[in-house]
């Protein structure tokens, strides 16, 4: 269960990262932004999740254009790799699909449909 969480969890705290900061004004240097605010309590409320017990997080968010740190959890923590590879190919598929792109899943049969019934092979063809 915990190897699954794990990256839908990261992949929730990107998405909520970006959300949270995404088009936010600058703040000075007593007092964080208000969505900077946001994004801190959003992933703690995350990380806080019960179904995370016992799991080991760190969690780094970096302003892209400043390189300013927003968010930092254990960032200098060494964690045994959840799973590299995933990492990988998901920043290679975003950076050349782009983040809009989105993957189809088709439902397909070679029988008829019938008073909602349908009679013969039924296929899920992906396009991921």
């Amino acid at each position: 269960m915990q190897r699954r969480l794990f990256p839908r969890t990261l992949a929730l705290i990107a998405l909520v990262a970006a959300a949270a900061t995404a088009g936010a004004p600058g703040a000075t240097a007593e007092s964080p932004a208000p969505s900077v605010t946001r994004l801190n309590a959003t992933i703690d409320a995350i990380l806080a999740d019960s179904r995370l017990a016992g799991a080991q997080t760190s969690v780094v968010v970096a302003d892209t254009a400043t390189g300013q740190t927003l968010y930092n959890r254990n960032g200098d923590r060494r964690l045994v790799p959840a799973s590299n590879t995933k990492l990988l190919t998901s920043t290679a598929a975003m950076a050349l699909l782009g983040p809009d792109h989105r993957f189809t899943t088709d439902v397909r049969t070679s029988g008829k449909r019938r008073a909602g019934v349908v009679t013969g092979d039924l296929y899920l063809r992906g396009g991921g």
